[in-house]
């Protein structure tokens, strides 16, 4: 089962949160948007439980 895939819209969103980011001095990975952590989490999730899976190490499953 892969994950869906990175929408055009949600690229563009990720993008001009990390431009504003940056111009405001931030460069810490930390400091994102909460919808953005979940976004990224939840796109994440399959390919880090199958690495975890594959490696049988649960500290790839991080984020949930």
């Amino acid at each position: 089962m892969s994950p869906e895939p990175l929408l055009p819209e949600n690229r563009q969103l990720l993008a001009e949160q990390e431009k504003a980011a940056q111009a405001q001095g931030d460069t810490s990975p930390h400091d994102i948007e909460p919808e953005a952590r979940e976004f990224l989490q939840h796109f994440y999730r399959p390919y880090n439980q199958r690495l975890a899976d594959m490696l049988d190490d649960p500290n790839f499953t991080w984020g949930y």
